[in-house]
C-alpha cells in the first residue's frame, strides 16, 4: 500500500494506491473530529458526516473495491490536484505506476519506510529504507 499524507492546518489529505482500492483519496477536516463522547448536537453532526468520528468528508477509490465513491482515474485525478496532492503522487498517478510504500502517523513521529513494490525498470527503483 502507498499512503501519502499532508496536512494544511486545519486540513488533512491522504493519497494514495492499493492493489483492492487502485487509486484513493480521503479528506479530513480535524475539527470535526470527536475525541471525547459528549452525546451533544455537535457530535451527533460530525458523526453523520464522519460515521467514525474522524472528519474524513471525502473517500473515492478507483479500484475493486474500498471506501466511498468508485470513481474514474481521469476523476481521481482532478481530485488529487483539487486537493493538493505531492507532484510526485500526481506522476505515479499519470503513469499508474504504483512503486513505494510509506507509512507515516498522524502526529508525524514515526519513521517512514519507503519499499519498491515492483521489480526495478525503467520507471522503477530499487528497494530504498529512509
Amino acid at each position: 500500500m502507498v499512503r501519502h499524507e499532508h496536512d494544511e492546518g486545519h486540513w488533512a489529505v491522504a493519497v494514495g494506491h492499493d492493489q483492492a482500492s487502485g487509486y484513493f483519496i480521503s479528506v479530513y477536516d480535524r475539527r470535526l473530529e470527536i475525541e471525547d463522547s459528549t452525546g451533544d448536537d455537535f457530535e451527533r453532526l460530525a458523526y453523520s458526516i464522519a460515521p467514525d468520528g474522524t472528519g474524513c468528508y471525502l473517500n473515492a477509490y478507483t479500484g475493486s473495491f474500498g471506501m466511498g465513491q468508485k470513481v474514474s482515474l481521469k476523476t481521481m485525478e482532478r481530485l488529487w490536484r483539487m486537493y493538493g496532492a505531492p507532484k510526485n503522487d500526481m506522476d505515479l498517478l499519470r503513469h499508474n505506476l504504483p512503486t513505494q510504500l510509506m507509512m507515516v502517523s498522524r502526529d508525524r513521529t514515526t519513521s517512514s519506510i519507503v519499499v519498491n513494490l515492483f521489480p526495478p525498470g525503467p520507471n522503477n527503483q530499487l528497494v530504498q529504507f529512509l
